[in-house]
């Protein structure tokens, strides 16, 4: 991740193991991306018309779990695969108030996020999540 230490990737991996038994290893970067870039969807659009990033400084990351019992990041059927794992970050003070709204309004619930993780500077605090 940017910034200083977001506990978001900490946390994911240590879930995935936790929780599934799949470990993912310390050298292997997590494929965080953009919000909207097709991460992981469910019946509405996280893109807005104009094809904007709503979240703007906003990631988001997927573990699945596939028929044969694997675990990728990749979705290879949409029909079968299962999102165990869906995490988000949020940096920056509008983000957070987006996020805030969006839970306010229940809106939250269609993303089905697992984890959402807000840091009130750009890009993540300098020193670490406070």
């Amino acid at each position: 991740m940017k910034g200083s230490g977001s506990y978001a990737d900490f946390i994911f991996r240590f879930a995935s193991s936790a929780l599934f038994g799949h470990n993912i290893p310390l050298t292997e970067k997590l494929p965080w991306k953009k919000s909207g870039d097709n991460v992981h969807r469910r019946s509405r659009s996280r893109v807005s018309q104009s094809g904007s990033n709503p979240l703007g400084d906003s990631n988001e990351v997927c573990l699945y779990r596939h028929v044969n019992g694997t675990y990728s990041f990749e979705r290879k059927d949409s029909t079968n695969d299962e999102a165990v794992l869906f995490f988000s970050t949020a940096y920056g003070f509008k983000n957070i108030q987006l996020i805030m709204q969006r839970v306010s309004t229940g809106d939250m619930k269609m993303h089905g996020y697992h984890y959402v993780e807000v840091m009130a500077c750009p890009s993540g605090c300098a020193n670490g999540g406070g």
